[in-house]
């Protein structure tokens, strides 16, 4: 899945968390990542730019097996595969 197809399905985001997985991380992007950020922990956000899109990217990452510690109210996401 391409940073661009993410951005779409991020765009439609009813205001879940979905995080998809990245190897050994899960990762939130743009309305995910603010959600998690904002209302569940105090993730460190990267910014960065992304062509074809008109403002920053956002991310927040963390391993997978700490999902429970970061993320322990389990129906507030969805994991995007």
């Amino acid at each position: 899945m391409t940073k661009l197809e993410i951005c779409a399905i991020e765009d439609s985001n009813p205001g879940q968390v979905y995080l998809y997985p990245e190897g050994a991380f899960y990762k939130a992007y743009q309305k995910s990542a603010w959600i998690l950020c904002t209302k569940v922990h105090p993730f460190k956000v990267s910014f960065r730019p992304l062509k074809g899109l008109d403002g920053p990217f956002l991310s927040v990452g963390f391993p997978q097996s700490s999902l429970d510690k970061n993320v322990p109210e389990k129906r507030c996401y969805r994991l995007y595969v």
